[in-house]
């Protein structure tokens, strides 16, 4: 099986010029959704509401419920971007402070159009990037536009932990979080090092698959699993809100080559494009890579049934999907839930393994979907 998260990469001085608003931000949070508590408190939510995307990770809306805002998910396009045109009955009663912002897998959302709705209706803007801790678009470094940008770095570095608030508003806010006990620091870089040595000195054969039976589980699967699961367990928790992220990871990324990472992310979704391009029955979200996005992983659309998100997971493929976001109005995001897949492209995988993935694809398709 594939890892699901980064492995170790080169280190270096990690202070080149990249585009990363985050590199070296002091607040550092022990994940995304806690960092995303703060940003909301500063923008002054509490209490109002926020203007939340249709098509989410669910973290985002537990950070916001868990300051006891009033949640507003908007409408999305079918690149996901916000309908904007939709979304003035959001804040017809004057009580929305704040609009969350997702650069989805990497790639800039409508940053000027967002900014502009914001103005116009006297609210904050969050740029969610979680997806984005590298990345530009005409010249500006993704998340130093909004008022205030949370970044997830353990989402594009073999950290156990990691996420950043940054707050361009200028004001001088004295963050003094406590750190996490010694025991979990020495823990976290004895689990750093034996992911070394297991994916550097032994690195594990790709298997054979049985492409048959993965599409005749495929449809099984489909078959007999309900519609929507039953009540997902909580991952937000309150005694994490106010802590920092892990000593050592924080040093990881000072310490990292980050311009290796970005190119080896490029090279390896431009690869899975290359893959594609003759697989029908499937589409890439994003068709064209253009230059400054680095993205966190390869959205593809496949069918509304799931037979080809499950026969990839049974093969050993690392992929998710938002398949719990809240229901909603808006038919992208429900649409999206089961059809969106988001396939690896972190930098420590290889071509033989992509190409590897590619071949299961190829053959998987056409069974199931003919």
């Amino acid at each position: 099986m594939l890892p699901a998260l980064p492995r170790i990469v080169s280190l270096g001085s990690g202070k080149r010029k990249v585009p990363s608003a985050f590199i070296d931000c002091q607040d550092f949070f022990v994940y995304g959704r806690y960092a995303l508590v703060e940003a909301l408190k500063r923008a002054g939510t509490t209490g109002g509401a926020v203007l939340l995307p249709a098509y989410h990770c669910r973290t985002i809306v537990e950070s916001a419920l868990y300051l006891g805002a009033e949640v507003r998910f908007y409408p999305m396009t079918t690149d996901l971007r916000p309908d904007f045109p939709s979304m003035h009955n959001l804040v017809a009663d004057g009580s929305a402070r704040t609009l969350l912002l997702t650069h989805y897998f990497g790639f800039s959302n409508a940053l000027d159009e967002a900014r502009r709705f914001c103005e116009e209706h006297g609210m904050a803007l969050i740029e969610d990037c979680a997806h984005a801790f590298y990345g530009e678009h005409e010249g500006r470094v993704l998340g130093t536009v909004g008022h205030f940008s949370v970044a997830s770095a353990w989402k594009f570095l073999p950290l156990r932990d990691g996420a950043v608030l940054r707050d361009n508003t200028g004001a001088t806010v004295a963050m003094d979080l406590p750190r996490q006990p010694m025991k979990d620091e020495i823990k976290a870089m004895v689990a750093i090092l034996r992911d070394w040595a297991g994916t550097t000195l032994k690195k594990p054969g790709l298997p054979e698959v049985d492409v048959a039976l993965l599409n005749r589980r495929a449809l099984e699967i489909s078959a007999y699993i309900p519609e929507r699961k039953g009540k997902e367990e909580i991952q937000f928790q309150p005694n994490l809100v106010e802590m920092a992220g892990l000593r050592t990871s924080s040093w990881m990324v000072s310490h990292t080559d980050h311009s290796q990472v970005m190119s080896r992310r490029r090279a390896n979704y431009q690869h899975w494009l290359t893959g594609m391009r003759d697989l029908q029955g499937v589409q890439p979200l994003f068709s064209v890579l253009p230059d400054g996005v680095v993205p966190y992983a390869f959205p593809l659309l496949t069918d509304a049934r799931g037979l080809v998100f499950h026969a990839l997971k049974l093969a050993g493929i690392p992929i998710w999907r938002w398949e719990d976001v809240a229901k909603t109005e808006c038919p992208i995001s429900q649409d999206y839930r089961l059809r969106l897949l988001q396939l690896p492209c972190h930098q420590d995988l290889s071509r033989e393994e992509i190409d590897w993935m590619l071949r299961i694809l190829h053959r998987v398709v056409p069974g199931l979907l003919a």
